[in-house]
């Protein structure tokens, strides 16, 4: 059932067993190497097709960066563009994941209780990208074992985070050519569906399937042109997001077009681009976007229907934060709660960003937030040492 972010006004405070039993985040990404989005939407996928009429489809989402596999897999696991994070070949020379890293990291840092792992057919992923923020990192040499490998891992364990590698397309688009009109490279990709289809399978089997949250995020790193990548053709750039989920908003997310004459002019400023996945991925996880990251994507939803993660410090704290809705002044208090360590506030908007930052001294609080546009935020309650205490949902009405 899709969810509405606007009904969710009223402050509760969940403690971890009961948020996890009720609404426990996951999400597993999934790479297909070289996979034109043309090729993908004639191709027979029955269980991509599903994914895609569950969620979020943009199939004019670009790579306008440098369209090889080594910047492309940076961009969509760091989130930012080659000028960070360094990397512009496969020889990974000169990256710089120690300001850009993997989103891994950042999960980490906000619970380290987080299960990742990762399953890559192109080792040079997990060599140099996940690095060793993954719980679990296995190279594979076939697509048939990444499904193998996933589905024993998903059966087995927690799995809050997976990140898989699909490269048979883009071995056999070497080969053949990237084109829908080859059909040993058509036929990679229903092979990689049929992959798609035992993974998702084992998702629903899981045991605790009914009280998890799973999106599914799927994309590539670049297209292929002849026999080749690596240019600025829109063959090369044009690659495909597919965001999928029960609680995620169906739509498709296409470029802007205009005809002049008997000519189409197109725009892909709001198509999507490959930076966009991990911000996806963290608003669904309710993990808040530090400005410090310099993140170059946009998360493709606005929903984070969580409300946050305790300390053990502050099992008795209940943060109530009234009027809400509010329109100038926003009343918080604390009950319960012992002031031995500092406790900051931080509200966030949708997209990510912390617009105010404040350290709360006493129980009762109030702040100005007369300067907020009207709209839905999420407060954050985080101790000294960055733990996590609770998050709450406010909105601001028009004044």
């Amino acid at each position: 059932m899709k969810k509405n972010i606007q009904f969710l006004l009223f402050l509760i405070l969940l403690f971890p067993t009961m948020l996890f039993s009720q609404n426990d985040k996951k999400v597993l990404m999934i790479g297909i190497d070289g996979c034109r989005p043309d090729a993908l939407q004639i191709a027979n996928t029955p269980n991509i097709d599903e994914l895609i009429a569950n969620g979020i489809f943009a199939p004019d989402a670009l790579n306008d960066d440098i369209t090889v596999s080594g910047p492309g897999w940076s961009a969509i696991l760091c989130g930012v563009w080659s000028d960070k994070h360094g990397v512009v070949d496969n020889y990974f020379a000169e990256r710089n994941y120690e300001e850009y890293p993997v989103f891994f990291k950042h999960l980490k840092d906000f619970d380290e209780n987080f299960d990742l792992a990762a399953i890559c057919h192109w080792p040079p992923i997990n060599g140099f990208i996940i690095q060793d923020f993954a719980d679990f990192k296995l190279n594979v040499f076939s697509d048939e074992d990444v499904e193998i490998e996933a589905v024993n891992y998903i059966s087995e364990n927690k799995t809050d985070v997976m990140f898989l590698h699909f490269d048979d397309c883009d071995h056999y688009g070497h080969i053949n050519g990237f084109s829908p009109d080859v059909p040993e490279y058509m036929a990679q990709i229903e092979k990689v569906d049929g992959h798609i289809g035992a993974i998702m399978q084992a998702i629903k089997d899981r045991p605790t399937y009914e009280n998890e949250d799973w999106l599914v995020l799927i994309s590539t790193d670049h297209g292929g042109i002849g026999t080749s990548h690596g240019g600025d053709t829109m063959e090369e750039q044009n690659v495909f997001i597919i965001a999928s989920g029960d609680n995620i908003p169906t739509s498709v997310i296409e470029k802007d077009s205009t005809m002049v004459g008997n000519m189409y002019f197109y725009n892909y400023d709001e198509s999507g681009r490959i930076t966009d996945l991990v911000p996806t991925a963290l608003r669904h996880l309710c993990v808040p976007i530090a400005d410090a990251w310099q993140l170059d994507g946009v998360s493709l939803i606005s929903e984070c229907d969580n409300v946050g993660i305790e300390n053990e410090y502050f099992s008795e704290a209940n943060l109530q934060i009234f009027p809400n809705p509010a329109h100038t002044i926003l009343n918080l208090s604390l009950k319960n709660a012992t002031f031995h360590q500092k406790i900051n506030l931080e509200i966030y908007g949708f997209l990510g960003q912390k617009i105010y930052e404040q350290s709360i001294l006493q129980k009762d609080t109030q702040i100005d937030v007369s300067y907020l546009q009207a709209g839905i935020y999420y407060a954050v309650l985080k101790s000294e040492n960055k733990v996590y205490i609770t998050q709450k949902f406010i909105k601001i009405t028009n004044r």
